[in-house]
């Protein structure tokens, strides 16, 4: 009986320690009331807020509509980016970016497997992953116009003060 215990004793210890393992740190009860406000003003819809720290920044991640969003902010409040995940809704794409993807020679016909829009101070864009039949990945980085940004075949963090984002050559 007693190693029964015992062992029920270890096995909720080490439940309640990795509940709390992640990535990043979670502030869902200690942000401060100026981040909740800034977040307010710009994503009003936003709901099932959720907040974490990421490389310095404060970043609400929740649901506005059918669609994840992060919104990520400096220490001093000020907004930095925002991450919609648009999964694999074509809808979500300006006709500029459908046509261009469209028109390409080489991966024009490849499936949408994955579209993202990152909105910051500097730019806006989609990052919208391709799929060919033989299952090769492409991310294209398009502007909302329709400009390509960059391709590459590789899936790359984009944060706040990510710099790799030139025009294609």
């Amino acid at each position: 009986m007693y190693k029964r215990l015992t062992i029920a004793l270890f096995a909720v210890i080490a439940f309640c320690a990795f509940q709390s393992c992640d990535d990043e740190d979670r502030y869902s009860n200690k942000v401060d009331p100026a981040f909740t406000q800034a977040l307010a003003q710009l994503k009003p819809n936003l709901k099932s807020v959720e907040w974490k720290e990421n490389r310095g920044y404060l970043v609400a991640e929740g649901r506005e509509g059918n669609y994840d969003v992060s919104v990520w902010f400096t220490s001093d409040v000020k907004w930095a980016m925002t991450e919609t995940e648009y999964n694999q809704d074509v809808n979500q794409l300006p006709q500029a970016v459908t046509n261009t993807i469209q028109a390409s020679p080489d991966y024009g016909t490849w499936t949408v497997d994955d579209i993202d829009f990152y909105e910051r101070p500097d730019i806006s864009f989609y990052v919208v992953e391709l799929e060919s039949p033989q299952a090769t990945e492409l991310y294209v980085y398009i502007t909302p116009a329709g400009n390509i940004l960059k391709t590459t075949p590789r899936d790359e963090e984009v944060t706040p003060v990510t710099s790799f984002l030139t025009p294609a050559m």
